[in-house]
């Protein structure tokens, strides 16, 4: 019985889940009863010269999901428009889903593009899970973060100096950049229990890191964590994304990397399961400054949020209909 995933034509993450979230769902019940199909993935609906990296990037993480699940790498059915081919090679996206053993790709196909030195301004790398250390006191558990940290952080610095020096950004800038990404993917590699993948790209206009993985989701994390918060079934994964937004009790935090970007006049994507919640100038700071003498019992902010300051699911904070973040 042959499978087929059609992620739709990449142009953003929203589309990218709503075109998966349903077959995804049916492939896992079809695995649940002990069915074990052909898995196809289709990319011919990706558009040249429009793709996201974001969603590129996600799709990287989910399709490694999947081949793990499976065992094996699945057919890709793909439009051989040279546009298409030599940015994915460009990116790595390649050479990552290879790599993974997530796609099959017909070498005949892409041996053109693969031989070219990748871009240097935009591409795709991953960071395998990093559990932390069992039975591990706070302090060693605080310290071991740190380690992590200053590790991926040097890692992007080398990675991403040239890039972010090429986009004009500051010396000193690049390196609060390079720490904030960290911080994301430390989030990925510990809390998500899953690969991180990592997406950096600068245009004219911006410079943008992506940070995506396919593990537990911001739900299943908190619901894993001791903080006192009533989780039943009106505590959704907007509520969720809230909450990990305003827990942090030390080091930077995900708290810590919003502030940075939005005090550069940036935005923050953050998507997890059905939830999606976009941080910017204008709904970040008003929340921020409310909580900031209240640090000790940040994890009661969604419930404070919703009775004193607005719901958040309306407005700017909108669900999504992603089923993997």
């Amino acid at each position: 019985m042959d499978f087929l995933l059609n992620p739709g034509r990449l142009l953003s993450l929203t589309g990218l889940h709503y075109n998966l979230a349903p077959k995804l769902a049916d492939l896992s019940d079809l695995f649940r009863i002990g069915e074990t199909p052909k898995v196809i993935w289709d990319l011919r609906s990706a558009v040249p010269g429009r793709q996201s990296l974001s969603a590129l990037t996600s799709l990287a993480a989910i399709c490694k999901t999947v081949g793990d699940y499976i065992g094996l790498p699945s057919i890709v059915l793909h439009s051989l428009d040279p546009e298409i081919l030599k940015f994915w090679c460009d990116v790595g996206f390649i050479r990552i889903t290879r790599e993974n053993r997530s796609l099959d790709w017909n070498p005949n196909h892409i041996l053109e593009y693969s031989s070219t030195a990748p871009s240097t301004n935009t591409g795709i790398i991953q960071i395998s899970s990093d559990p932390q250390p069992p039975e591990s006191s706070k302090t060693q558990h605080y310290e071991w973060k740190d380690l992590k940290r200053l590790r991926y952080s040097s890692l992007f610095v080398v990675r991403t100096s040239m890039m972010l020096q090429q986009a004009g950004v500051p010396a000193t800038a690049s390196q609060e950049i390079a720490v904030f990404a960290s911080e994301l993917v430390l989030n990925s590699v510990t809390h998500g229990k899953s690969t991180a993948f990592i997406a950096f790209q600068d245009s004219r206009r911006a410079v943008s890191v992506s940070v995506c993985d396919a593990g537990i989701g911001f739900r299943n994390s908190i619901r894993r964590k001791s903080f006192s918060i009533p989780i039943d079934d009106s505590f959704d994964d907007l509520d969720a994304i809230f909450t990990g937004c305003f827990v942090n009790r030390q080091g930077v935090g995900l708290r810590g990397a919003i502030d940075f970007v939005v005090g550069q006049m940036g935005t923050v994507l953050l998507s997890s399961e059905k939830g999606e919640l976009l941080w910017t100038e204008k709904n970040w700071l008003p929340l921020r400054n409310a909580n900031s003498k209240q640090r000790d019992n940040a994890h009661y902010i969604p419930l404070r949020i919703r009775e004193h300051l607005g719901d958040p699911h309306q407005g700017s904070v909108s669900p999504a209909e992603s089923v993997r973040g």
